[in-house]
C-alpha cells in the first residue's frame, strides 16, 4: 500500500478529508490502495469519527445519509438508478 500511495504523498497531496478537488483525488486513492474498485471508491462516503462520538451520533449519521440517498434516487434522472 505505500507504493501505491508515494505518487500522492509527493506530487498529489490534497488532504482526503477535504472537499476541493485535490482532496477528492486523494480520498479515492486512500481507497484504492486499500484494494477497493475505482468504481466503488469514487462512490465511497466515509465518516470521520472522534473521540466524543457515540453510537447515537454515528445512528443519526447513517439516518441522515438514507434520507439523503433517498431524496436523489427520486429526484435523479440517470438512467440506472441508484443502489445502496
Amino acid at each position: 500500500m505505500v507504493e501505491a500511495m508515494l505518487p500522492w504523498l509527493k506530487e498529489h497531496f490534497g488532504n482526503p478529508s477535504s472537499t476541493h478537488v485535490y482532496g477528492r483525488r486523494a480520498h479515492s486513492a486512500v481507497l484504492l490502495a486499500m484494494g477497493l474498485e475505482a468504481s466503488t471508491a469514487l462512490g465511497a462516503v466515509r465518516l470521520s469519527l472522534g473521540r466524543g462520538t457515540t453510537r447515537k451520533h454515528v445512528q443519526e449519521a447513517a439516518r441522515a445519509l438514507v434520507r439523503a440517498w433517498k431524496e436523489v434516487s427520486l429526484t435523479s434522472s440517470a438512467a440506472q438508478p441508484l443502489r445502496p
